[in-house]
């Protein structure tokens, strides 16, 4: 009984044990496409496509643009598919259809109070019917996932799908530039997935070239793909030494002999460098003249220009003295008004110009802008009273004579009275 017990608690132990020493594997990124990449269909004549998604957690409500070449395509119908329909509720399902503008809105929302759906599958089906000989993209516009916490599912990766009808053409597209993220840390390092389609008959080879900004960021030779084949290239941005900003990431597939579109050849995508930058914008005063002892206010207009939240003292100065200060808060994008008193008390008389000026905030890339000033001309005056001639104390020093010399006369003549 002790032997199988102490062999119950080995097993135990080595169990829990695979679960605490096991190394953590990283989820994989979700992935919204477009099945089949490549449609067919001849003039009049129909075919569907289907979007679907790959890899999600936690999905709970999705929405899109789908948008095409009007005189092409027309769309015909649009149903949801069977991803998020496990909820005893069900969801809920809107689509648009505007033939006219080339393009279809969806979403879709599971109603009632439960979590997302993981995994993968497919989200909707779209009917189309050709109108014309041609080719177009068949793209994604303002793709949006969101978990059951109503939080935004980032990063994924997004696929377009093409449609063509065109015998004979020599045609390839980049229909997918990804990153992992569109807001990177200087340093450190930004992996790009660049998606080719071979959009036309033949088998094409060809370079595949991203940038940023227009510095090449890497260069893949010899990207061969048949008819109707797509590949996806990995590439890795290192932004060590970079300035903060934006910046544009390109994607280029050279375009191969006799290629009737490279107009989706090149596409861009945008990451942001953060930067700090706080800034002064606004100094006001109550009054441009004052008497020593009277109170100024001072109001001080203060905007955070960057990207991170910060924490700061604002410091106003009457010319190179300090008046007083006040610590502020400011998330990026907000603006605030803080408010001042000056004791003019002890001020000596004389004009003065008040500055206010934000200080603490760690590479704030534009400096200038962290003071300012009330303009020359709007210098705050302050005015001494001037003292007054004492008349009372000489009042006081007559009246104070005259009794002496009342009071003198007074014991001179009593003491010659009383010597007569």
């Amino acid at each position: 009984m002790r032997k199988d017990l102490f062999t119950i608690l080995i097993l135990t132990s080595v169990f829990m044990a695979a679960f605490v020493i096991s190394p953590g594997v990283a989820s994989p990124t979700p992935k919204v496409y477009i099945d089949p990449v490549t449609s067919t269909a001849d003039v009049g004549g129909t075919f569907s496509i289907n979007i679907k998604i790959a890899d999600v957690s936690d999905l709970f409500t999705w929405g899109t643009r789908l948008r095409w070449n009007s005189t092409l395509l027309n769309a015909t119908s649009a149903t949801e598919g069977p991803f998020l329909k496990g909820r005893p509720q069900g969801t809920a399902f809107i689509k648009k259809i505007n033939n006219t503008g080339g393009y279809i809105d969806l979403s879709v929302t599971i109603l009632g109070d439960y979590s997302g759906i993981d995994g993968s599958g497919v989200l909707a089906t779209i009917g189309f019917k050709a109108k014309a000989v041609g080719e177009t993209v068949l793209e994604f516009f303002n793709l949006r996932l969101i978990n059951h916490f109503l939080f935004y599912i980032t990063p994924f990766d997004q696929v377009n799908g093409y449609f063509i009808n065109s015998p004979n053409a020599h045609d390839i597209a980049i229909i997918g530039l990804n990153t992992n993220t569109s807001i990177v840390q200087a340093g450190e390092s930004v992996s790009i997935s660049v998606t080719v389609l071979n959009q036309g008959a033949f088998t094409e080879t060809f370079n595949v070239t991203t940038y940023y900004g227009n510095t090449q960021i890497a260069n893949q030779t010899g990207v061969s793909l048949d008819s109707g084949q797509n590949t996806t290239r990995a590439f890795l941005w290192n932004t060590l030494g970079l300035a903060q900003g934006n910046y544009t990431i390109t994607a280029v597939a050279s375009p191969v002999p006799k290629e009737i579109d490279i107009a989706d050849n090149t596409v861009k995508v945008y990451v942001t460098i953060p930067w700090h930058d706080v800034a002064v914008t606004v100094v006001t005063a109550s009054t441009m003249s004052v008497t020593a002892g009277e109170i100024v206010h001072i109001n001080v207009t203060v905007e955070n220009h960057g990207q991170f939240t910060e924490n700061f003292n604002v410091t106003i100065f009457y010319d190179s003295t300090q008046i007083t200060k006040q610590t502020v808060t400011l998330i990026a994008g907000q603006v605030s008004v803080l408010k001042f008193n000056w004791d003019t008390t002890n001020v000596a008389q004389g004009e003065y110009l008040v500055k206010a000026s934000a200080e603490g905030v760690i590479n704030d890339i534009n400096l200038l802008d962290n003071s300012k000033t009330l303009p020359f001309t709007n210098s705050i005056t302050v005015n001494v009273p001037q003292q007054g001639f004492p008349y009372a104390l000489l009042l006081g020093v007559v009246a104070a004579v005259v009794i002496v010399a009342a009071l003198g006369l007074f014991f001179f003549l009593r003491r010659r009275g009383s010597k007569a």
